[in-house]
């Protein structure tokens, strides 16, 4: 577990920082994936015990930051490759998360 203090100048401008556990303002952020926040260091180790261990990870796609290239071949190409990483991140996630789908009934032609 990687515990970073938050720069207050690093962050983007009017947005407030919660805490992943409780909501309050946020004074950490997980040093790895850079995404998460939290209000202090019990909520990271209690959140990083429950979920934040599995996923940290699978998170850091979403912070990867764009390089820079030369043409706009080498921009576009880049650009692609960084929505494949992200749509994988999340699939990931989804899968992760998401609930089993309820049963549906299948048409057939003999239903119509």
């Amino acid at each position: 577990m990687n515990v970073q203090q938050l720069v207050p100048l690093a962050l983007p401008r009017g947005r407030p920082l919660s805490c992943e556990l409780c909501g309050g303002p946020a004074q950490l952020r997980c040093g790895a994936c850079r995404v998460t926040y939290y209000c202090d260091v019990d909520h990271q180790k209690a959140d990083w015990v429950s979920i934040h261990e599995k996923i940290c990870q699978l998170l850091i796609p979403i912070r990867t930051s764009f390089p820079f290239f030369n043409s706009e071949k080498e921009r576009k190409h880049g650009m692609e490759q960084l929505l494949h990483r992200k749509i994988t991140a999340f699939s990931k996630l989804w899968l992760i998360f998401s609930k089993p789908l309820k049963r549906v009934k299948c048409l057939t032609p003999i239903d119509f």
